[in-house]
């Protein structure tokens, strides 16, 4: 992991540690070069988690994250 690497945050309402993971991993995976620890996903306060990633997620990657929300289906 490159110490140029930077953090970001995303709201934990409705989302998992591990949808998290599982999605930075896709995006930022490189062939699996990266574990869990490099991204070092935690709950912040109680209604963030902030994570490590080599660049902050753009507004459509924010979007396709939130959308993994385990109520999405609820909605309507």
């Amino acid at each position: 992991m490159s110490s140029s690497w930077t953090f970001d945050r995303i709201s934990s309402y409705c989302l998992e540690r591990q949808t998290i993971l599982m999605f930075l991993k896709r995006k930022f995976g490189d062939g699996g070069a990266f574990t869990d620890s490099d991204f070092d996903v935690q709950q912040f306060e109680s209604d963030h988690y902030i994570f490590r990633v080599p660049q902050k997620l753009t507004e459509n990657e924010r979007t396709e994250l939130l959308r993994l929300r385990e109520d999405d289906v609820l909605v309507g």
